[in-house]
């Protein structure tokens, strides 16, 4: 390790404590003096795209990647940017739906398992009750290492299938699942095993994956938009695409930085409330816990306490930007609204977007000219069960000579 460590100055980035500055070691998460979370200097003089790569590499002068030709991928970013009419004339909708695994998380743990792989671990252990878990099992499984995925008790068997056939141990918990995160984290202190939990704190090479997404948004749309709508769980991907945004406007690229404004459950609106009431820190979130132990479908999207709590809370007070909520109703109608006149299919916390859309348009806050981002992170086919439970649905069953007569328009 000490070999690899001493590489450091040849690096294009520096791993850095946030809070004393000191300079952190590869193989540390988190400072080795005072605890603090870490971040990366990059090098500022190289540019930010690079054409001569391919996928989320082309972006390798701002991403901890040691090398960026032995990254472990499945072929993730690059995904489309879809121009639509959805009550506004200048809608662009990201549609992350289209990476290996069905979600933007595939950017966060390409990166974290090329690290894993760097420093020579066997084994990458994450805690999900959805999409983090899946990319972790593919991701694992593409690099030849071992994954467990750990989730919660009431994990459903339909959305743990497929971790399960990636070759990756699926393990219940019976916790919240938030608490099985922290639990998980002191395991791998102690341990040794590696951590690809998408939470900064917990691993910050993970956490640089979405600035991705501002890079190709600037790159497809020619300019930077006014306005993106970020879904904000856990609060890690709102923060990574400010930071993305804010890397393009230093670099010169481009003279605006856009307002984001992060969709929430309305059963989990932590961060919706902590904004709106000044917060700052993981303190004032624990004093008021929001949403524990109320059922929503929208799982992926539900924190009591989001790890990336004070990184999102910081980013909406920079960028002068805020969090809105939906409620379960209003994400899966969002879902029907955004397949019948667009046609792409979503999960229901990826609705949560789009029924945060509707709620931002009727606000006002928008000119006509504003030009409108909109992410949506997750595809809607790992989530038919839900649906179907939800608004359960019984084709038409006629004869064979009835089929004229039905075809009508």
């Amino acid at each position: 390790m000490k070999s690899k460590d001493a590489k450091l100055k040849d690096l294009h980035f520096i791993p850095r404590c946030d809070l004393c500055l000191k300079v952190a070691a590869l193989s540390q998460m988190r400072c080795g003096s005072c605890n603090g979370s870490i971040s990366f200097d990059y090098d500022k003089k190289l540019p930010i795209f690079d054409e001569t790569k391919s996928g989320i590499s082309r972006f390798w002068s701002r991403l901890p990647l040691v090398n960026p030709d032995t990254r472990i991928t499945l072929g993730e970013g690059g995904t489309p940017l879809l121009k639509v009419d959805l009550g506004h004339e200048n809608i662009w909708l990201k549609n992350e739906m289209a990476n290996p695994t069905g979600s933007h998380k595939d950017r966060q743990i390409s990166l974290a398992i090329s690290h894993a792989v760097h420093l020579g671990k066997k084994l990458s252990a994450i805690v999900s009750a959805g999409s983090t878990g899946l990319s972790n099992a593919a991701y694992t499984s593409r690099a030849g290492i071992k994954g467990i995925v750990f989730t919660g008790e009431s994990a459903r068997s339909d959305r743990v299938y497929p971790i399960h056939i990636l070759g990756s141990e699926v393990i219940r918990v019976k916790d919240d699942i938030d608490n099985v995160i922290d639990k998980l984290t002191e395991l791998s202190a102690e341990t040794g095993v590696y951590n690809s939990s998408t939470a900064r704190h917990i691993n910050p090479y993970q956490a640089e994956g979405p600035k991705t997404i501002a890079y190709e948004i600037y790159e497809d749309m020619g300019c930077a938009p006014d306005w993106m709508i970020v879904p904000a769980g856990g609060g890690g991907t709102y923060a990574a695409i400010g930071r993305g945004f804010i890397e393009l406007f230093e670099a010169g690229l481009t003279d605006r930085i856009p307002r984001l404004v992060g969709a929430v459950p309305s059963s989990y609106n932590a961060l919706e409330h902590g904004h709106n009431l000044g917060y700052q820190s993981m303190e004032e979130i624990k004093k008021h816990a929001i949403g524990e132990g109320i059922p929503t479908i929208l799982a992926k999207l539900a924190h009591v306490y989001p790890p990336d709590a004070e990184d999102a809370l910081k980013m909406a007070r920079k960028l002068n930007g805020y969090f809105l909520s939906a409620s379960d109703e209003e994400s899966m109608d969002a879902c029907e609204f955004l397949a019948s006149r667009v046609g792409l299919y979503t999960e229901p916390s990826s609705g949560t977007s789009i029924a945060v859309l509707r709620k931002f348009l009727a606000s006002g806050a928008a000119n006509k000219s504003d030009k409108i981002a909109v992410m949506v992170c997750g595809s809607g086919f790992r989530e038919t069960v839900t649906f179907s439970e939800k608004r359960p649905f019984t084709p038409n069953a006629i004869n064979l000579d009835a089929m004229l007569e039905n075809i009508t328009l």
